[in-house]
Parts: structure tokens; sequence; C-alpha cells
């Protein structure tokens, strides 16, 4: 069954081949970083193995005490002369460091390193409090300080079966391991594995595992790196992404394309309504062209007059009725009748011009017309006064008919020159 390899060198996939078989092993980790991600512990913390998580920067041990409550987590270094030491830490890496010279490197190579003092204890004091009697194995990897820390361990007295330690400076492939050695194959290990960061150790009493650091990870360990595991997760987060854009994407766009159907149909229904409301409007001009043309219109255009403008005129007597009754010099009825008055001078002047143009080009008729005022001596005498009273007749005497028609002859001249 493949299982996912959380170390950063697969230093995990060779332990799990020594150990795939224990039910619930122990194991002290010195120097643990990160809970998951490059932990050459976690393969085994998540099949219910359980051990000592050891962690001097304050960073990584809040996220192991979060990540790994089933562990033993310390917030300590490790260290075989003192209580206490200076640790130079690398904020946000694993490379935090008790050696000044590698610290010293770091800053050389341009990294920002903050100093501090952090507790220091021996790795007997641990085991003696807290470990088992079997411990699988222990994985030290302390950034360059790696003897201080094996010395401080009795291996007399507690056997990890393997141990395996970083051997190379960090961030190199430079090898350092001489130094401490010895210290682990004086106490009857054995030198197995190199996998190019880190040396493995076996125990002589366990020399049967020695046979599983024959060939490094392989295809045939049936593991899958965990990086690998995050890629996939993003890329099926993305796929479900993509998969639920492109779900929204057909869904706005079958909605777009019922809202053009609508729209569509909508247009289609305008011009059908616009098409009717044509059709309508031509029959309606047709059947008014034929009122319009018939008897019965021409008939009625007096009524028609009348019920246009005598709804007015009725509002306009309703309202001022009194007036039309009053005898003041403003009433209405004084007015109307001054108007009336008025039109019927305008009318008799417009008849006396005709007659006059009608007596010029008739002799006949204006013959007529003398004979007639002679035989009617009122009509005589009114159109006297009538010329008395124009500007025409330096006096009042007694006018004859031909001096009647030359007087209404020069009246007619002024009346048609005013107008």
């Amino acid at each position: 069954m493949k299982f996912v390899s959380y170390a950063q060198n697969y230093e995990d996939v060779m332990l799990w081949r020594a150990f795939h078989a224990v039910d619930k092993g122990f194991f002290i980790d010195v120097g643990a970083n990160a809970p998951v991600a490059d932990s050459v512990t976690y393969l085994f913390y998540e099949r219910g193995w359980r051990g000592i998580n050891i962690e001097p920067v304050a960073q990584w041990f809040a996220m192991l005490a979060e990540s790994r409550v089933a562990d033993i987590n310390l917030n300590v270094a490790i260290s075989d002369t003192a209580d206490s030491l200076i640790l130079y830490d690398v904020p946000d890496t694993g490379l935090a460091t008790a050696d000044p010279e590698i610290a010293e490197r770091h800053r050389q190579e341009g990294f920002k390193l903050s100093e501090c003092s952090v507790p220091a204890v021996t790795l007997d004091a641990v085991c003696k409090q807290y470990a088992p009697n079997t411990i699988h194995f222990l994985k030290i990897d302390v950034e360059g300080v790696e003897t201080a820390v094996i010395r401080s361990i009795d291996l007399e007295r507690y056997r990890p079966q393997i141990i395996l330690v970083e051997a190379t400076l960090p961030n190199s492939t430079e090898v350092r391991y001489a130094e401490w050695e010895m210290l682990i194959t004086g106490k009857r290990y054995d030198f197995v594995y190199f996998d190019g960061l880190n040396r493995f150790y076996v125990a002589q009493e366990v020399g049967h595992l020695r046979e599983v650091f024959i060939a490094p990870p392989n295809v045939l360990d049936d593991f899958m790196p965990y990086r690998e595991v995050i890629l996939r997760d993003m890329i099926a987060h993305l796929q479900e992404r993509l998969a639920h854009d492109v779900q929204q994407a057909q869904q706005e766009t079958q909605q777009q394309a019922l809202a053009y159907q609508h729209l569509h149909q909508q247009h289609e229904q305008m011009q059908q309504q616009h098409i009717a409301l044509v059709r309508e409007k031509t029959s309606i001009q047709q059947e008014l062209m034929g009122v319009y043309a018939g008897t019965a219109w021409r008939i009625t255009k007096p009524l028609r007059l009348l019920a246009d403008h005598g709804k007015p005129l009725l509002r306009k007597v309703v309202k001022g009725g009194s007036a039309w009754i009053s005898l003041k010099p403003e009433s209405r009825l004084r007015r109307t009748t001054y108007q009336l008055k008025g039109l019927a001078v305008r009318l008799l002047k417009k008849l006396v011009r005709k007659t006059k143009y009608f007596a010029d080009t008739n002799p006949l008729f204006a013959h007529f017309v003398k004979k007639l005022i002679q035989r009617f001596p009122s009509i005589h005498k009114r159109l006297a006064r009538m010329l008395l009273r124009s500007h025409h007749v330096p006096d009042r005497q007694t006018l004859s008919p031909s001096q009647i028609g030359s007087a209404a002859n020069t009246l007619y001249t002024k009346m048609k020159s005013n107008t």
C-alpha cells in the first residue's frame, strides 16, 4: 500500500523499511523543526507511533505543540556542557544553530540572524525522564553541534536500534562527521548507509536491520513524496475550482441564452403588435376618410361646431350671467352691444363699398339706386344724416339725391384709402 514520505531526503522511507512491521514504536527527534513538512517522524506519528520532539526554536516548538499533541514536545536544546546556551536563529528556516562559526557563515551568505539564550539539558536526562525501554530510532539534526548531543547520551545504557545523524555542513555537500562518528561506532554500532545528507548506524544486537539499507529509496518502496501530495491537492483544488467556474460559466451562458431568447420573443411580439397597430391605423384612416367623404359628416358640421364652441360659451354665460343683464357701462351686455354695432358699421361700410363699386361699373344699377332714393324719402333722409355726420360734408344743408351720390362716392373713397 502506497504511503507518503514527509522527510526532506526520504529518511523516513529507509526507516519504514526497517520498522514497518512494528505496531507502535518509539522515537527521539533532536532538532525536530516543523511537525509535518520535512519531518522524519510524522510518517510514524500518523501510524500510531509516539516519541520525543526536541526543538529549541520557539516558532517551530509552537507548531509542534499544536500538531503533535500525542508526542512529548520539549522546548530545550541538547548539550553536554551547560544548562543554557546561545542559539543563533535564522527565522523561517531550519538553519538555527548553537555553533558560532556556522552562524557567521549564514550571516556572510546574507541571512539575518537573531540571538537568544535557551535552556539546555542532556539527552541522558531526557531519556531518563521520558524514554521507554525500547527506542527504535534516534534522529539528530542540530546544524553543527552533533558532537555535544552525542556526548550527552550514554549509548551503553540507552540503545536506539538505529541512529541517523546529519553529516554535512548546513546548505553544503561538505561532510563533517569524523569528530563524532567514533562516539557511535565505539558503542557497538555499525555504519550502514549514507544518503548524501545523513549517516545511518545500526546497533549490532539488531544486525538484521542492516539489510534494509542495501538500496536507496526507489519505486519498489511504493511511496509518494509529500511535495507531490501537496501538488496533487493543489491540482485537485484547481480542477475543482475550474469545474465550478466552468459550471458557473455554463449556467451564466444558459441564463444569457434564455435572456436573449426572451428578448428575441419580446422583440417579435413587439413587431407583431406594431404591424397590428399599423394595420389598425390604416383601417381607421380608411374608415375616417369614408366618414369625412360622406354626406352625414357634411350635414352635421354645424352641430359639431356647436358642440366644440357651445360648451365654452355656455360656461361663460353661466359664470358671468349677472354681468350679461347688467346695464353698467362696463357690463358685458354693453360691450357686446358696442361690438355688434361696430360689426354692423363695418358690414354697412363694406356694403357701401361694394354698392359704389357696382354702381360705378353698372350705370343702370346707379340709375336704379337714384330712383329708389328719390322714391323713398326716408332712405334719402337717413343717408343724408349719415353723410352730414361724416367729415366730408362742410355744413348741414339739405342734400339732393345727386349730392348724396357724390358725398357717398367721396365717403367711399376715404373709407377705401383708410382700409
